[in-house]
């Protein structure tokens, strides 16, 4: 009942107004707390139809409400941190139900990869030997040389020092994003980075990785263009639920680019609620537009 509203509606409201607390917040450290505070007011039905609003507006054009649905995908703990288990479990199974498929990733444990072996995952660092705690001070220092050495750690507390050097370019970031093999846990630091993971080319390089957590790469994949879905949808060098799963976001896109739009809102929607443009006059039962098709021009004298 709540998406059935339209614009004035509870739903459509609380979903603008989130969009607004997120567009005003500078630091994306925040945003667990800002999710925590909005889930805390609202029904299991009320979070569920703004997650949904936020999504659809936000493909459809919204700039605010892409931006709060693309913030919500970039971070793999929002829900984990704000919500207790129970609930995530239900409203998951209620998303389901609903066939809410673009809510259903937010909540979704999903799979991981199986764990490296231990010949991918020893040495952590083949380029630089070195003990952790040198290698965490040494990530702190802006000699180059050493950097580059260190975006090939494999460690998480090395690439969480590394990702705040203000030496680190965005390049860098990419590079780091792409290693294989590498451990989840890195990609996860990367995909929730505050700075790092606004990037585009840094989200897509967490996202074809073969070893990124497929709750983080299928969260990704719904901020990605379509090119490079296209180009998930058809790798086998990833695995098939991830391929499945730009497929159905490449279907969804396809589907929602043939439905016709005016102000901003699907045209059937508007012709639901009674808002959608006039109807042409009709003249003996036929539309003026067609009979001026059959009319000729008018000759101007000679």
């Amino acid at each position: 009942m709540l998406l059935h509203e339209g614009e004035d509606g509870l739903a459509h409201s609380l979903a603008r107004n989130f969009a607004m607390r997120i567009g005003a917040i500078a630091d994306r450290a925040l945003l667990p707390e800002v999710l925590r505070t909005f889930t805390r007011t609202v029904d299991d039905a009320t979070l569920l139809a703004v997650l949904h609003i936020l999504t659809v507006k936000g493909r459809g054009g919204n700039v605010a409400m892409r931006r709060a649905a693309t913030e919500l995908a970039l971070n793999s703990k929002l829900f984990r941190d704000s919500l207790d288990y129970e609930r995530i479990e239900d409203l998951y199974t209620a998303a389901w139900r609903a066939d809410l498929k673009e809510v259903i990733p937010l909540f979704f444990s999903g799979r991981h990869r199986p764990g490296m072996t231990v010949a991918e995952a020893a040495p952590e660092n083949e380029h630089l030997q070195q003990p952790l705690g040198r290698r965490k001070a040494m990530a702190r220092q802006p000699d180059r040389d050493v950097l580059d050495r260190l975006l090939r750690d494999k460690h998480p507390a090395v690439i969480r020092i590394l990702l705040n050097n203000g030496r680190i370019r965005e390049q860098d970031v990419i590079t780091m994003a792409a290693l294989r093999p590498t451990k989840p846990e890195v990609l996860e630091i990367i995909a929730g980075h505050r700075k790092w993971a606004t990037r585009y080319s840094v989200r897509k390089a967490v996202a074809c990785n073969p070893y990124c957590p497929h709750p983080i790469a299928t969260r990704l994949m719904h901020t990605l263009r379509q090119q490079d879905l296209s180009f998930i949808a058809g790798t086998s060098v990833l695995d098939e639920h991830i391929r499945d799963e730009a497929r159905r976001l490449l279907r969804e896109r396809k589907q929602s680019r043939q439905k016709p739009v005016v102000r901003g809102r699907p045209a059937d929607e508007l012709a639901r609620q009674g808002e959608g443009p006039a109807p042409v006059p009709e003249i003996r039962g036929r539309p003026i537009d067609e009979l001026a098709k059959d009319i000729s021009p008018l000759r101007r004298p000679d």
